[in-house]
């Protein structure tokens, strides 16, 4: 069993930017030994009293902490300053008020808006008013809940891409989706607890046996998916003991001729980020148990990526793949093919309807195993 303490350090009188330094140790000795040799050379360093130490915090950095040592569970969210930001923000919705009653767009109309939104012509942008440097503002807050809220993921890039200039439909989108981080403050993301999925997802074909319904594993495993209809994205989600360690949707900023090519360069994003993380499990002592699974929902795709088949019709984007065939061959990756509607990553691409939402999303936060506050 883990234990955790936080180390704060307050800023030093003349500090250039007036901040401290907040520090996360985990460790297996229910002494605290790490914790108290950190603290100590921070004392010799900076100094005795500067240096302050919280045995198990439930606050960290913005972050609250929850725990449940029974079911080995641990819940990440920002509950906090999410509330406080909507009591600035959207303070009726805090109040009861509903979405309609304060004139913001739900369901369709609201995924409709948050897609249309599009930045003015360079000639027509001026100085911003306060209402567009409010959306900037509501924006910046969502690119840090997004990090424990994956339901974020679309709509703030979709803000993010008109941040420059928000047009003013821009307000009623960021303000509805602060309203979708308020209702979800709790939830966060959950490491650990009961249930999570053991069932291997490959045995000897390309088809893998991958259900939302079941969860995530405790192993690392990604899945990714991307877009090709003008406004090309693709998206990785990475889980570690049940809960997403790691979401991100981003434009290809690249050409490409088909679909297929497009989940290419989602695959091969989804392998530097499976080995990226490889490496960081192996410098905390946690040796991956075999090869990391990462799940597409093309067929075409799955088949290059493995190093299984040459499609003709595909030989001109080869080179896109030689890197994840090595990860493959090396061990390091396995790949299997998703289908569509299983694939939990696809929601951070695009909306997707409500029931594929909600599983994606379970899938991603392991909300099932939530520790309540």
């Amino acid at each position: 069993m883990h234990v955790h303490a936080a180390l704060r350090r307050r800023p030093r009188c003349g500090h250039a930017d007036g901040r401290g330094d907040d520090i996360l140790v985990s460790e297996s000795s229910s002494d605290f030994r790490a914790a108290k040799l950190l603290k100590r050379q921070l004392e010799r360093r900076y100094g005795v009293g500067d240096t302050k130490m919280e045995h198990e915090p439930t606050f960290f950095a913005g972050l609250t902490l929850r725990r449940d040592r029974a079911r080995r569970a641990l819940t990440i969210c920002m509950s906090a300053v999410i509330e406080a930001a909507a009591r600035e923000h959207i303070p009726e919705y805090v109040a009861g008020a509903s979405r309609a009653e304060m004139g913001l767009p739900t369901g369709k109309r609201l995924q409709q808006i948050a897609d249309g939104l599009r930045l003015p012509p360079a000639a027509e942008r001026a100085a911003l008013k306060p209402k567009q440097r409010g959306v900037r503002t509501i924006l910046g807050k969502l690119k840090w809940y997004e990090k424990v809220t994956p339901a974020l993921v679309h709509v703030v890039r979709r803000l993010s891409c008109v941040a420059a200039s928000p047009p003013p439909e821009a307000d009623a989108v960021a303000r509805a989706a602060l309203c979708d981080a308020y209702d979800l403050r709790d939830v966060g993301i959950t490491y650990g607890g009961g249930g999570l999925c053991a069932v291997p997802r490959l045995a000897g074909g390309i088809s893998a046996a991958f259900a939302m319904e079941d969860g995530a594993p405790a192993e690392l495993e990604a899945t990714a998916d991307s877009t090709w209809s003008g406004d090309n994205v693709y998206a990785i989600l990475l889980t570690l003991y049940g809960g997403a360690v790691a979401h991100t949707a981003k434009l290809l900023h690249l050409i490409v001729d088909s679909s297929t090519e497009s989940e290419a360069v989602a695959t091969a994003k989804a392998g530097e980020i499976v080995t990226y993380a490889r490496m960081i499990m192996r410098g905390l002592g946690i040796q991956p148990a075999g090869p990391t699974f990462v799940g597409s929902d093309n067929k075409a795709n799955t088949l290059l990526a493995s190093g299984r088949s040459l499609p003709t019709r595909l030989r001109h984007c080869l080179r896109r793949y030689q890197a994840f065939v090595q990860r493959v061959r090396g061990g390091e990756c396995e790949i299997g093919h998703v289908r569509d509607e299983a694939n939990p990553s696809d929601f951070m691409t695009k909306f997707v309807p409500k029931a594929k939402f909600e599983a994606s999303h379970e899938y991603a936060t392991n909300a099932k195993n939530a520790v309540r506050g």
